[in-house]
C-alpha cells in the first residue's frame, strides 16, 4: 500500500497509512488504509468526514465520539468492527501534519465482500427491524436491539 497520505490523532499524526479511496457517503469518504505492526500491516477501512463537513467538525465531534463509543461495543458476526475514532490533521505526508487543519476519522476493520450500502439494496423494501434480524439472526431480536422509529439505536446484547 501507498504510504504517501498519513492520517492519525494529534499525538501521532502519522499512524495509518492511507490507500485509495473505496467509496463516498452523504457524510464521509472511505479509504482502505493500514497500520505498520512491525512484522505485518493490520488493513483497515478509515472514514475520514467529507470535505464538505469540514467547516462542522467541533460540531460533529460529539456525535461521532457518541457513535463510536456506541459501535466498539457492537460485536455481531458478519458486522464489522469498529477500532476507533479520533480528530486530527487533514491527510498529509509522513511528518508533515499540520495542527492547524482538523477533521474526524473512524477506524473499522478492512473485509473484503459487499458494500453495506450494496447489500442494503439487495434487502427489498425491507423495514429496520427485517435489517436487524438479518444482522443478528441467531439471536431474539429484542436481545439485541431497541427499534425506535424513525431512528435505530443498537445496545449490547443481553442474551449468553
Amino acid at each position: 500500500m501507498s504510504a504517501e497520505l498519513r492520517v492519525g490523532a494529534a499525538a501521532r499524526p502519522d499512524l495509518v497509512a492511507l490507500g485509495p479511496a473505496a467509496s463516498a457517503g452523504a457524510e464521509g469518504v472511505l479509504f482502505r488504509g493500514c497500520v505498520d505492526l512491525g512484522e505485518r500491516s493490520l488493513p483497515l477501512a478509515v472514514k475520514m468526514l467529507g470535505p464538505d463537513h469540514l467547516h462542522r467538525v467541533n460540531e460533529l465531534m460529539a456525535r461521532w465520539r457518541d457513535q463510536v463509543r456506541l459501535l466498539r461495543s457492537v460485536d455481531i458476526p458478519g458486522l464489522v468492527r469498529v477500532r476507533a475514532g479520533f480528530s486530527g490533521p487533514l491527510p498529509h505526508a509522513v511528518g508533515r501534519a499540520d495542527p492547524a487543519t482538523t477533521t474526524l476519522y473512524l477506524l473499522m476493520d478492512w473485509v473484503e465482500g459487499i458494500p453495506l450500502h450494496q447489500w442494503r439494496r439487495s434487502v427489498v423494501d425491507a423495514e429496520p427491524e427485517q435489517l436487524l434480524v438479518k444482522l443478528c439472526p441467531s439471536r431474539p431480536l429484542s436481545t439485541c436491539f431497541t427499534v425506535e422509529r424513525p431512528r435505530v439505536v443498537c445496545r449490547l446484547c443481553t442474551e449468553t
